[in-house]
């Protein structure tokens, strides 16, 4: 991601001194507001999820149970699916030792989350508390909130 965003402020810089094809000072400075506003919306982007929870480190779950689980949530994301879509508030993946369930929370009224948020968030609850039960907030997710994913043993 900062490699994106360095490279994007690169490219408003060199805009801006070249002036490509005799472009107006105006053309230059329209580019520039573009490109620092996507620069903008990639940093907001970086930042998707709220600190993940742990709520019991002392149980260790299977992480191959876990990637199943969050893989048959709704009616599975695995292979080219690219969107978590449930028309409720709830859904939950269980196999083996693992239970992945996720809610739309602050004011969602049904899950709509990529497959890319969906999955950060999880690497980052994972990241924090290992495979070990917990819970984390991905930003948006949901249609008018945000998503709760949770891990629990099954």
């Amino acid at each position: 991601m900062q490699s994106r965003i360095a490279l994007l402020s690169f490219w408003a810089l060199l805009a801006a001194l070249l002036a490509i094809n005799g472009a107006s000072a105006r053309e230059v400075r329209n580019e520039h507001t573009h490109l620092v506003r996507v620069r903008r919306e990639l940093v907001e982007r970086a930042d998707l999820t709220v600190q993940p929870q742990c709520t019991d480190p002392s149980v260790k779950l299977n992480s191959h149970d876990c990637n199943v689980a969050l893989l048959s949530t709704g009616t599975g994301i695995a292979g080219k699916i690219q969107f978590l879509r449930v028309a409720g508030t709830t859904t939950t993946g269980t196999s083996g030792t693992c239970s992945v369930k996720v809610d739309a929370v602050d004011g969602g009224t049904a899950i709509d989350i990529s497959k890319g948020r969906f999955e950060q968030a999880f690497k980052a609850l994972v990241a924090a508390c290992g495979v070990s039960p917990g819970t984390v907030t991905a930003a948006g997710g949901s249609t008018g909130g945000n998503t709760k994913i949770t891990i629990s043993h099954s």
